[in-house]
C-alpha cells in the first residue's frame, strides 16, 4: 500500500498547476509552483492507505526588498491521514513564477533525524513580538538557597508562558500570566495517546550579576524536533526563545536576586496536544507552555541528610530499556520517560575515559547519535565541543602537562568497559545533564558485581576540567557565546 501510495505522488508531481492539494496557495497569493518531489517521513507506520492531504502552516507572501534565498528551493511540511493515524510529508517545491517572494526562515539549523520545516505565516506563525503580560499582584514566596522547598522541586516561580494552537487558526498569542492550573478535557490526546514533549533548561544568575541562559537555542530546535515527532505543531524555534527570555525577564530578578549569585532555576518548555476529540489521530489543538521551578543542586545534600560518598553509582540493567533500535529515543517525550521510573529518574549521558587497548592513547568515549538512540543533549554537545577545542591533540588550547584525548562516538558494550576496568585502563567516567550536571561515577553494577571506577574526591582530572569549563561559561565568569544574557526588566 505504501509502495502504491509513494507512486502516485510521484506521478501527481507531473501536474504543474491544478492539482488537488491546492498547490498554488502553498506558493503565496495563487502564484504558480513546481512540484520537484517529495519526500515521505514514516513515523511508526508499517501500512497504511492516503486519504486525505492537508498542508501545514506556509509562508504567507510579501511585497520584500530584503535579502532572499538563492534558489527557489523551498521545503514544507504537510500533514497526510491514514485512517485514524497521521504520517508527516516534506513537498520540496520550486517556485517558477512569483512577484511576491515569502519571507522564509528555517524553523531550525539543528541538524536532526528529522526533516525540518519552514514555518514564516506571519498572521498564524508562533510571533514572541506579540506577547502579552501580566503581572501577578500576589507574589509567591521565594524560598531560600538549598532549603527544604528547593529540594521539594516544586516551588515554581510567579508567573508562566502559554501559547494556544488550533489547526484552523495556528499559533495565538503568547501569553506571560500568573502561574496557575492548566484546563483540559478528559478526552485530551496528551492523556491517551502520549502527544506531549517537554525541554529541561536553567538560567543562572552569574558571579558577574548577570542573568545567563545556556545554549538555549539548541534545547528550542530540539524541542521542535520533539514536537514533529509526535505529531504537534512545528514552530519558529527563536520565536520561543524570546519568549523564553522575556519569561525569564520578568521572573529572574527577584527569583535569582543579584544578591545569590551561583544559584539558577530550573525551566520547563512543553508543548501537549489538548483537543477534545478522541481517537489516534493527530491533535487539533496544542498548548505550549513554559514554567520555572527552583531546583536543588543534585551535587550536593539536603538540609539533615547525611552527606553523599563521592560520586555516583550506576545500575546496567538489560531489563529497563529507555531506548531501542527504530524507537524514539532522540526526542524528548514523556513515553521516554514513564516506563523508566522504576530503575532511575532521569538519563543522564554517560562519558568513560580509558586508554585504547591497541593504540594506547587515552579516549573520551561515550555513544553516538545514529540509530535514533540517545539523546542529542545540551550538555553532552557542550562537553564534546569543549573537548574537541581544548583536549584533541591538535588543540592549540590543550593545558600544560595534559595527555591529549581522542574523542570517540561509537557503540561499546558493559563487556568491554569490564575488561578495561580488569585491565587498568580505565582512567576515569562521568554522567552530564541538565539536572545533573558533570558527575564523576565511581562504580557501576553489572550482573550482580561492582566495576569500580578511580577517581578523586570531585572526580578526576579530566572530568574536574571540563566541569570547571562549563561553570565559567555558565555562571559568566568567563565571556562566552554560549552564554545567551537576559535583558532583565527590573521594575
Amino acid at each position: 500500500m505504501i509502495t502504491f501510495a509513494r507512486m502516485a505522488f510521484w506521478w501527481m508531481a507531473y501536474f504543474r498547476y491544478q492539482m488537488a492539494f491546492g498547490i498554488e496557495k502553498l506558493a503565496g497569493h495563487g502564484q504558480r509552483a513546481n512540484l520537484a518531489f517529495i519526500t515521505f517521513i514514516f513515523l511508526g507506520l508499517d501500512d497504511a492507505s492516503l486519504l486525505l492531504y492537508t498542508p501545514f502552516q506556509t509562508p504567507q507572501a510579501q511585497k520584500s526588498n530584503s535579502a532572499v534565498p538563492q534558489n527557489d528551493d523551498v521545503e514544507i511540511f504537510c500533514r497526510a491521514h491514514f485512517g485514524n493515524f497521521a504520517m508527516l510529508l516534506c513537498i520540496s517545491l520550486k517556485v517558477t513564477d512569483w512577484e511576491l517572494r515569502p519571507s522564509i526562515e528555517p524553523v531550525v539549523s539543528l541538524s536532526s533525524p528529522c526533516v525540518m520545516s519552514i514555518d514564516r505565516c506571519q498572521s498564524i506563525g508562533l510571533n514572541a513580538s506579540r506577547v502579552l503580560i501580566t503581572k501577578t499582584t500576589t507574589p509567591r514566596y521565594v524560598p531560600g538557597p538549598n532549603s527544604k522547598e528547593v529540594w521539594a522541586s516544586k516551588n515554581c516561580t510567579d508567573h508562566m508562558v502559554t501559547v494556544r494552537w488550533t489547526a484552523d487558526k495556528g499559533w495565538q498569542n503568547p501569553e506571560i500570566k500568573p502561574y496557575g492550573p492548566l484546563t483540559m478535557m478528559p478526552t485530551a490526546s496528551c492523556l491517551h495517546y502520549a502527544t506531549q514533549c517537554f525541554e529541561g533548561m536553567k538560567v543562572y544568575r552569574g558571579f558577574d550579576g548577570k542573568l545567563r541562559l545556556f545554549r538555549p537555542d539548541r534545547n528550542c530546535n530540539r524541542l521542535v524536533i520533539s514536537a514533529q515527532r509526535v505529531v504537534l505543531p512545528a514552530f519558529n524555534s527563536k520565536e520561543l526563545e524570546k519568549l523564553i527570555l522575556a519569561f525569564m525577564a520578568v521572573d529572574g530578578p527577584r527569583w535569582l536576586p543579584k544578591s545569590r549569585p551561583g544559584t539558577f532555576l530550573y525551566i520547563r518548555p512543553a508543548i501537549v496536544g489538548d483537543g477534545e476529540e478522541l481517537g489516534v489521530t493527530s491533535p487539533s489543538e496544542a498548548l505550549l507552555f513554559v514554567i520555572a521551578v527552583l531546583w536543588p543542586d543534585l551535587s550536593g545534600t539536603p538540609p539533615g541528610a547525611e552527606p553523599k560518598p563521592p560520586g555516583l553509582r550506576l545500575l546496567a540493567s538489560k531489563e529497563d530499556t529507555r531506548a531501542w533500535p527504530g524507537g524514539f529515543g532522540y526526542a524528548k517525550v514523556g513515553a521516554n520517560y514513564g516506563p523508566a521510573f522504576v530503575s532511575h529518574m532521569e538519563g543522564p549521558i554517560f562519558f568513560l575515559i580509558l586508554r585504547n587497548a591497541h593504540t594506547k592513547k587515552l579516549e573520551l568515549l561515550t555513544a553516538p547519535l545514529t540509530g535514533k538512540l540517545i539523546l542529542d543533549g545540551v550538555t553532552r554537545r557542550s562537553v564534546l565541543d569543549l573537548a574537541h577545542e581544548r583536549l584533541a591533540a591538535t588543540s592549540n588550547s590543550l593545558p600544560p602537562s595534559t595527555e591529549p584525548l581522542e574523542i570517540v562516538e561509537r557503540t561499546y558494550n558493559m563487556l568491554e568497559i569490564e575488561e578495561a576496568q580488569k585491565e587498568g585502563r580505565v582512567v576515569e567516567a562521568f554522567l552530564s545533564g541538565t539536572a545533573y550536571f558533570i558527575t564523576p561515577v565511581s562504580a557501576i553494577s553489572f550482573r550482580d558485581r561492582d566495576i569500580s571506577i578511580p577517581m578523586q574526591e570531585d572526580g578526576g582530572v579530566y572530568t574536574k576540567m571540563i566541569k570547571t569549563w562549563l561553570y565559567d561559561i555558565m555562571y559568566g565568569n568567563v565571556e562566552h557565546e554560549w552564554g545567551v544574557i537576559v535583558d532583565e526588566d527590573e521594575k
